[in-house]
């Protein structure tokens, strides 16, 4: 009978006596994420900043638009998705975080999230660590728009990530919640980056592709009833 998923001779941040933090639910970091996009960067560090810059293509960024007008797409390749997406995820600067519920503990390695990028599908690979499973991949697919079927920013997920029962049956949703803050972090920062509005706040994301090894991002200045003043 499955009782723990504490992790076995692991540590985080080089520390045995760190007390595992309660994990992540579903709502809780849905919101989080939603709430990123009215501040997006105010809480990347500056190597956070730097790598970003080094990602985003350069002839995205254009004169300041009106309100609600279009914006560029910005594209990033797999390689660069996955640098973004770890980012996005981490916590600390250890890359691994380790959740607590009761007696259950899971080690996520945050710093070593994937990506698969297919036609109208994105999957983020979530790496974790624990008792019955030292070594294992947890995938949370989530399907967007593609090319040829935009979808703007409507995403669905399985009801269930894919992975060993005995992680998923305790941990699918803070491991979905995860995935989710973590992508939708991603393309909000993207986006926010990628340009400026004619009060200079950023530009947010209307739309998320996906193609073969590339993410698609469609940016736009906000509404004139969601401007931010200066």
């Amino acid at each position: 009978m499955f009782k723990s998923t504490r992790p076995k001779d692991k540590t985080v941040a080089g520390s045995s006596k760190k007390a595992a933090t309660r994990s992540p639910d579903l709502q809780s970091l849905a919101r989080e994420a939603t709430w990123s996009l009215k501040q997006p960067t105010g809480e990347l560090s500056k190597k956070a900043r730097k790598i970003l810059h080094s990602l985003l293509p350069r002839d995205v960024a254009l004169a300041p638009l009106k309100a609600g007008e279009p914006g560029g797409e910005v594209v990033v390749d797999r390689r660069s998705a996955i640098k973004m997406l770890r980012q996005a995820a981490q916590t600390d600067k250890s890359g691994e975080v380790l959740w607590g519920d009761g007696d259950n503990d899971l080690l996520v390695y945050t710093s070593k999230l994937g990506l698969k990028l297919d036609a109208g599908f994105i999957t983020v690979l979530i790496p974790v660590a624990c008792d019955q499973v030292p070594d294992a991949i947890v995938e949370v697919t989530f399907a967007v728009g593609e090319k040829v079927n935009p979808a703007g920013l409507i995403v669905a997920t399985e009801t269930r990530p894919r992975g060993p029962a005995v992680v998923v049956d305790v941990w699918g949703q803070a491991l979905t919640a995860l995935a989710w803050h973590g992508l939708l972090r991603t393309i909000t920062v993207l986006a926010h980056e990628s340009g400026i509005d004619e009060d200079g706040a950023g530009l947010i994301p209307v739309a998320i592709l996906a193609e073969p090894d590339q993410l698609h991002v469609q940016t736009m200045a906000r509404h004139s009833f969601d401007r931010v003043p200066p």
